[in-house]
């Protein structure tokens, strides 16, 4: 277990953003409680650990889905995320820390809300007649600066394939916070890409699901401090979805700026929409897969 000393808090303004010189993972560190904070000993070693927490969470034990892991050499790095486990964690790591977030997604729910989401703004996708320009690169590493980070779905341009537009991240509602860091810094990192990141909040007690999506908005800051941005991460969409007295509530449409993904306008179309009912199902068929329906 890692021993190095924690500030009290994260180093926020008002608007609640991370000074920059604050490494984004040792953001995950300050978050994350001791029990969730390991120090790299072994390949081995991690597999145990992962096992353990993946075990842990099938067995709906009060824990975090988030785990740190510091001191990871790259060449690790690279390893772990070659393993054909990989498809069960999602691993963001920082290259001049040697910092290692991890989040582990043992449950059928997280992946039936990924080909979900998938399907649907494929859907999207060939209603606009952009299958000739829009890729679904998935959720191999994306390098970004010094951060190499895997993110559960993605999609791109094809004239930059290796340079994701949309980033969508699956998690349980009791690590949003976690899911927001990831958000944010998939957003802001250095040489990022990314316009759009969806992230789907699943709770593991209850049939309920939180939707965000986060962009990039002008700083009410800028110019302010030294450390202020021009442009910030913002949580610009969010609702939820849930289930009572055997119905389901019903959901806001989804819309993703067109010119976000392609980088031009599409006629009169100017969003990428994802219907209300369309959710409502993705909804209802990921608490199938909990037994809660």
């Amino acid at each position: 277990m890692n021993t190095r000393s924690k500030p009290r808090s994260l180093p926020e303004d008002a608007h609640g953003i991370l000074n920059p010189e604050i490494d984004q993972l040792d953001a995950f560190y300050l978050e994350l409680g001791d029990e969730d904070n390991h120090r790299f000993l072994s390949i081995q070693n991690f597999r145990k650990i992962i096992s353990a927490r993946k075990t842990a969470l099938k067995n709906n034990e009060k824990c975090q889905q988030f785990l740190v892991v510091t001191e990871v050499k790259l060449s690790d790095f690279e390893t772990l995320s070659l393993e054909p486990e990989s498809k069960h964690r999602r691993l963001y790591y920082s290259v001049p820390t040697e910092t290692l977030a991890v989040k582990v997604m043992p449950l059928d729910s997280h992946e039936i809300a990924i080909k979900e989401f998938d399907k649907l703004v494929a859907r999207q996708v060939d209603g606009l007649h952009l299958d000739s320009e829009v890729l679904n690169p998935g959720s191999g590493t994306k390098i970004m600066g010094n951060f190499r980070k895997e993110a559960d779905s993605s999609w791109a341009h094809i004239s930059d394939h290796l340079r994701p537009k949309i980033i969508l991240e699956v998690g349980l509602s009791q690590s949003q916070r976690q899911l927001n860091l990831i958000s944010r810094g998939w957003l802001q990192s250095s040489d990022s890409s990314v316009e759009v990141v969806i992230t789907i909040g699943i709770d593991r007690n209850i049939p309920n699901i939180q939707i965000d999506r986060w962009e990039l908005t002008l700083n009410p800051d800028y110019g302010r401090t030294r450390f202020s941005p021009p442009r910030i991460a913002s949580r610009t969409e969010s609702f939820q979805i849930s289930r009572n007295n055997d119905t389901t509530s019903s959901a806001p449409d989804l819309s993703i700026d067109f010119r976000k993904l392609t980088g031009h306008l599409q006629g009169p179309e100017a969003n990428l929409t994802i219907s209300g009912a369309d959710l409502e199902t993705l909804a209802e068929r990921v608490w199938l897969y909990q037994g809660i329906l």
